[in-house]
């Protein structure tokens, strides 16, 4: 069976153009810096698997024509930086199935 990954998003957590940024990216008129927030569709044959779920998500769905979710899964990973070293913490990591 044929596995396709289609990221629907690569942006930052505020998506870029970032609102009131001036920098050179976000004033670009280039479509490809205008980038949603990080997400992906995993499809292998009739199954259709999210990998995370941000603001965007509708927008997503709409532009690639998702009719259904069988699975989704959702991660939240945040780093942080201590005087002695970095660490990365797990917030919460699930999966879910469609009824």
């Amino acid at each position: 069976m044929k596995t396709q990954l289609t990221f629907l998003g690569t942006g930052t957590s505020q998506g870029i153009p970032v609102i009131g940024c001036e920098c050179e990216v976000c004033k670009s008129r280039d479509p490809k810096d205008n980038r949603f927030r990080s997400s992906a569709l995993v499809k292998y044959g009739d199954i259709t698997i999210l990998v995370d779920c941000g603001p965007d998500f509708r927008i997503q769905m709409l532009r690639e024509d998702v009719k259904h979710l069988e699975t989704r899964c959702c991660s939240r990973i945040a780093i942080r930086t201590t005087p002695e070293e970095w660490t990365t913490c797990v917030r919460s990591i699930f999966w879910s199935t469609s009824p």
